[in-house]
């Protein structure tokens, strides 16, 4: 599968566009409830693929003079193909299927300097052997304060190297999404697990609420609705990708376009006489390619559409990237998810 982006190629007068076609669909923003991911830039809807193993849920508050003493509960409910509920991992029971989902204990309070954590370890083979399917994450504020009094709040997940107590508790560099929690919610439902097609799709969903005590297990039927009902409508395909929307950026903006491959190889695609955009478009990624185009220099992408952030750019160059890894943001000007739609939209 390829990798896109652009740049100018030695004797070549026009500029080469390397086009996103990410292995997973990505769909274009849906909402802006929290923060960018600072870790992950992926519109909501968006599908990462993961391996076998260990993830390790996780959220980080402190409080302040305006919040008071919060009490944020990290959640995993567990749900069977046809969404029923079968358990959850939380403050209330630590376990699922014994060792499937472990959760680190509940901490009813995290004042600063240092804050307080939670974590939920979920090994994706053993709830498969458990009949999970979905997994859906939810953070509640137990006593109801919204996210937006707190000091500092984030939560997100990594994919674990070692599982169970072994390696460091919080590795920045298996972080696969990280967000802020922002908003004047009590409630965020930030993801959804496919178990079965090892995939993590990015919900982003915030809540109010009302009273205290809020608990996971008072609102599996709801979760259940709202995980069944936004799978179905990212998995449709009726909402454009972010890989559709890259490569619209491509087509017009270069007349190179060079598809990175995930073996290193690339294809070269130049724009011919008489062909207008939507031509190109259509042809970019196919086996249609023009040889012409020369070999293909990556390192002088302007702008780079990537799913990793592992070129080294020219200063100043314009790039998106789902992963930034070693992208650095006061040399490169990164574009937001929303921002190569909206660059899009009609005057």
């Amino acid at each position: 599968m390829s990798q896109p982006f652009s740049h100018p190629h030695g004797a070549l007068d026009e500029p080469r566009a390397e086009r996103l076609l990410p292995a997973e669909r990505l769909g274009s923003p849906f909402s802006t409830t929290t923060a960018p991911p600072a870790s992950r830039d992926g519109a909501v809807g968006g599908r990462s693929r993961l391996g076998h193993g260990t993830l390790r849920l996780f959220v980080h508050w402190t409080e302040s003079d305006i919040s008071g003493r919060t009490d944020l509960d990290l959640a995993a409910a567990m749900f069977e193909a046809d969404w029923n509920h079968i358990g959850t991992c939380h403050y209330t029971r630590l376990r699922f299927a014994e060792e499937a989902a472990v959760h680190s204990g509940d901490l009813t309070g995290a004042p600063a300097p240092d804050g307080a954590s939670e974590f939920a370890d979920l090994d994706l083979d053993r709830l498969a052997a458990a009949g999970v399917r979905y997994v859906v994450a939810v953070v509640l504020s137990y006593n109801n304060v919204p996210f937006d009094r707190l000091a500092e709040a984030f939560a997100g997940v990594m994919v674990r190297d070692e599982a169970g107590t072994t390696g460091p508790v919080f590795d920045p560099r298996q972080v696969e999404q990280r967000y802020d929690l922002t908003s004047p919610a009590k409630a965020s439902i930030p993801m959804v697990l496919d178990v079965a097609g090892r995939t993590l799709r990015w919900l982003d969903v915030v809540q109010g609420g009302s009273g205290t005590h809020h608990a996971v297990h008072r609102h599996t039927d709801a979760l259940a609705a709202l995980g069944r009902h936004l799978t179905d409508h990212f998995a449709s395909g009726a909402r454009v990708g972010l890989g559709e929307v890259a490569l619209w950026h491509a087509a017009a903006r270069s007349r190179t376009v060079a598809v990175r491959h995930l073996d290193g190889t690339a294809d070269g695609y130049r724009r011919r006489a008489g062909e207008d955009i939507p031509a190109f478009a259509a042809r970019i990624g196919t086996p249609d390619t023009d040889p012409d185009t020369g070999p293909v220099d990556l390192t002088g992408a302007q702008p780079a559409f990537l799913l990793r952030g592992d070129l080294a750019l020219p200063a100043g160059a314009q790039a998106y990237a789902l992963h930034r890894a070693a992208l650095d943001a006061g040399t490169v000007r990164l574009l937001a998810a929303s921002e190569l739609v909206a660059s899009l939209a009609p005057q």
